[in-house]
């Protein structure tokens, strides 16, 4: 009885790859799964599959079987640091990739290597990347949308001394005053003398925008009366 044996017995491979077998001690060989006759036999199976071979030498036969097992492509995620949405000139993003490869090596977009990114964007750009852990690899993408920082305005106007003046702010929604003003839209203050008021406002992406607003004092006359 032939020694038959299959070459290589165990084998793996990434999806839409092939293995090579080789059936050998025999003179002729037929496989099953529909593979016919011959000794070498190159397979592409979409799921790990053991074949099965027949061996003949001068009228005895004996059977060898090999086993391929698929593995699956690695699943690649991208994680950031934040909400995904950074100010223009303002914010960072730190991209970190999450996977299910061991022994990985990475390529960003970028170029870089490492299993983390620190981006700045100016326009809203989609970051990709590969992974490949030696026979197996994946991609994964990851899009960062660029905000445009709020424009703000303050509006007031000039008083006389003594006099109360509205001052208030738009293009944002919340508001930071400074002369320990605090937050709010609008504020009524009374200046002794010409005073700037600085205000920050912050949107709903978390994007800021200064504006200021001088508030100009007029002197009270002076009223003489003669008789």
């Amino acid at each position: 009885i032939p020694a038959v044996v299959l070459d290589p017995p165990t084998s793996e491979i990434c999806p839409g790859g092939n293995a090579t077998l080789t059936a050998k001690n025999a003179d002729t060989y037929t496989w099953d799964n529909g593979l016919g006759t011959g000794a070498t036999k190159t397979v592409s199976p979409a799921t790990t599959t053991t074949y099965m071979v027949t061996g003949s030498l001068n009228g005895c036969s004996a059977r060898a079987s090999a086993t391929v097992t698929v593995n699956n492509n690695p699943t690649l995620t991208i994680v950031p640091s934040g909400d995904g949405i950074v100010c223009n000139g303002q914010e960072s993003e730190t991209l970190t990739v999450s996977s299910d490869l061991t022994g990985t090596s990475y390529e960003w977009s970028t170029g870089a290597t490492t299993m983390d990114i620190l981006v700045s964007p100016t326009t809203t750009t989609v970051y990709s990347i590969t992974g490949s852990n030696g026979s197996c690899g994946g991609t994964g993408s990851y899009t960062v949308t660029v905000a445009t920082p709020p424009t703000i305005s303050a509006t007031g106007t000039g008083v006389c001394s003594g006099a109360p003046s509205i001052i208030s702010a738009s293009g944002a929604t919340n508001y930071n005053w400074d002369n320990s003003l605090g937050t709010g839209t609008s504020h009524s203050v009374s200046p002794t003398s010409t005073t700037v008021y600085n205000v920050t406002g912050t949107d709903v992406n978390g994007c800021s925008g200064t504006a200021s607003v001088s508030v100009a004092v007029s002197p009270n006359p002076t009223i003489t009366v003669t008789g």
